[in-house]
């Protein structure tokens, strides 16, 4: 796996005589594909330089392209198989092709004229989508985001716009209470056993400690979602 940060970036500049500091008034601009230099998949992270990715084919590669914690990129006529942002901010994307687009803790980045087969959208604020179509879309704890003149095939439009359904939590906490219970019966029946008691009872310490998590987690979410608007559909 290729992880690829800033410093990269700007090492290739200089060995391709690409002009651009990486500031907001003189960015590093890439055309060609540079990605052949660099072994599959790849993981772009600690970025915030000002990088714009003209006409480039991320499409090649089968697995994630992945950028993490990355600021101020832009990407035009590009094209992604699957891409995830996380935790990245002042990201622009326009007329680009994805077949899978992750966004995960992203905040104030741009998405105009894209198509995308489908959108997975967690934990993110204040992003904006204009003129893009989607086939499916599902969201999970985002809110203040702005889609415009957006088209999304299949969604369910209370959740997508609240963000905060949370029925799969009430399934999840049934499946492993009812696992717990289940295990119940053997943890009293091997009391005599010292092996097998203790593994049963680290059993039904990690089911405890997954259902606490995942309780947790959600609640955490919630209350960080809450704090703003539901999403726009405009």
């Amino acid at each position: 796996m290729s992880r690829l940060d800033q410093y990269d970036f700007i090492e290739y500049a200089k060995r391709k005589n690409i002009e651009g500091t990486g500031s907001e008034s003189n960015p590093i601009i890439f055309k060609t594909d540079f990605l052949e230099e660099f072994e599959e998949p790849f993981v772009f992270v600690d970025s915030d330089l000002f990088i714009k990715f003209i006409g480039i084919d991320f499409h090649k590669q089968d697995d994630w392209v992945v950028f993490k914690n990355c600021k101020n990129m832009t990407f035009e006529n590009c094209s992604f198989n699957k891409v995830k942002f996380k935790r990245c901010l002042n990201i622009t994307l326009n007329d680009s092709k994805i077949t899978f687009l992750y966004l995960s803790k992203c905040n104030s980045s741009f998405f105009e004229n894209n198509t995308t087969g489908h959108l997975l959208i967690y934990r993110s604020f204040g992003n904006q989508f204009k003129s893009c179509h989607f086939n499916s879309a599902v969201n999970a704890h985002s809110r203040g985001n702005v889609f415009e003149k957006v088209q999304i095939d299949d969604f369910d439009y209370e959740k997508f716009v609240k963000g905060l359904g949370g029925k799969w939590l009430i399934f999840a906490n049934f499946a492993i209470l009812i696992v717990i219970i289940i295990e119940l019966p053997t943890l009293f029946n091997s009391w005599s056993n010292p092996n097998f008691l203790s593994v049963n009872l680290v059993v039904i310490s990690v089911l405890l400690l997954t259902l606490l998590y995942i309780n947790l987690l959600f609640l955490w979410n919630s209350l960080k979602a809450r704090k703003f608007l539901p999403n726009l559909l405009a």
